[in-house]
């Protein structure tokens, strides 16, 4: 759908706004490997946010859609909202997703009709250093003229784990917790100076966080399992914001927070109105989510009687 609310071009928005996605992102580990990292630098840390799925399908699907979550239920199709492409096109923004997952067409349930919201789709296959790259393309975007919206879904550490990191980094045999600990150290150690070096943080507003957690119990189905627990939800939420948007957030909570929330603060960025927007979706960052919401494999509609797997209420996901 067309967006149903107009942005206000009056107001200063960022040059270039970024979702950077990554891929099987535990919050823990994040914290203790990756965070340390990050002290130095300016930027929000909302601690542990809930993911909008335990698959990736379904929590990108969601992300890039915005969720209702007051309003959610098994009656609700994603495919017919306006898509956060559509509002970023309204709001003068060029539209990319870079994809480190797929080099053919885009994945994690993009149909036509959603793709053809987008200006820029650009598959960005590689090895074990896909997301340096991919740090130095949003880094020379950020550094370049016009105004743009990118949506980066990043290689990350899925399952296996061995399979992001140097061979011999570890022994072969090592726990699963290590090999982990490794391939997120490799992954995301060197990512975020590589993504801000020399930019213009008054020009930008950049969201991290990852499309699920990881469930890193021994002999546990790390995530989409069929029980899933709050562990396969648990992901960092971080943003990069201009100062003055930033010290909106400085008091924000550090927990209750929901992936859902993403949608709703990116559009009050790009210049809609705070309120309407809040309505339409869910709470600002400010403050918790309204209500936490997340979505199983069938997050469209697929069998007869139209419904779709969606669980919500006050608790964590899977807690």
């Amino acid at each position: 759908a067309a967006p149903p609310i107009m942005p206000d071009r009056a107001i200063a928005t960022p040059r270039h706004i970024l979702w950077v996605v990554d891929e099987s992102v535990a919050e823990a580990p994040f914290r203790r490997l990756i965070a340390p990292k990050l002290t130095r630098v300016p930027h929000n840390d909302f601690g542990i946010a809930a993911a909008l799925g335990h698959c990736s399908a379904p929590a990108q699907v969601a992300l890039r859609s915005g969720v209702d979550v007051r309003r959610a239920s098994p009656r609700a199709d994603l495919r017919a909202t306006a898509s956060i492409w559509a509002y970023a096109k309204a709001a003068g923004y060029r539209t990319t997703l870079i994809d480190a997952q797929t080099s053919g067409a885009p994945q994690n349930l993009m149909l036509p009709p959603e793709r053809a919201r987008m200006d820029d789709y650009r598959p960005m296959v590689g090895g074990i250093d896909a997301d340096l790259k991919i740090a130095d393309a949003l880094n020379a975007r950020m550094k370049g003229g016009g105004r743009s919206f990118t949506y980066a879904v990043l290689r990350g550490v899925h399952f296996q784990y061995r399979d992001h990191y140097p061979a011999g980094a570890i022994p072969a045999r090592s726990p699963v917790a290590l090999q982990y600990d490794t391939a997120l150290t490799w992954s995301k150690g060197r990512f975020f100076d590589r993504l801000l070096a020399g930019v213009d943080r008054e020009a930008v507003a950049i969201v991290y966080t990852s499309d699920h957690g990881q469930n890193l119990a021994p002999g546990a189905l790390p995530h989409c399992s069929r029980e899933a627990v709050a562990d396969e939800f648990r992901v960092p939420l971080l943003t990069f914001l201009p100062a003055a948007t930033a010290a909106r957030y400085a008091d924000a909570p550090r927990a209750g927070h929901s992936a859902s929330q993403i949608f709703p603060a990116t559009l009050t960025w790009m210049g809609y109105d705070p309120a309407a927007v809040a309505a339409r979706y869910d709470n600002d960052l400010t403050q918790p989510t309204a209500r936490f919401v997340w979505f199983g494999r069938t997050v469209i509609p697929t069998g007869g009687d139209g419904r779709v797997d969606v669980t919500a209420g006050p608790d964590f996901p899977g807690s």
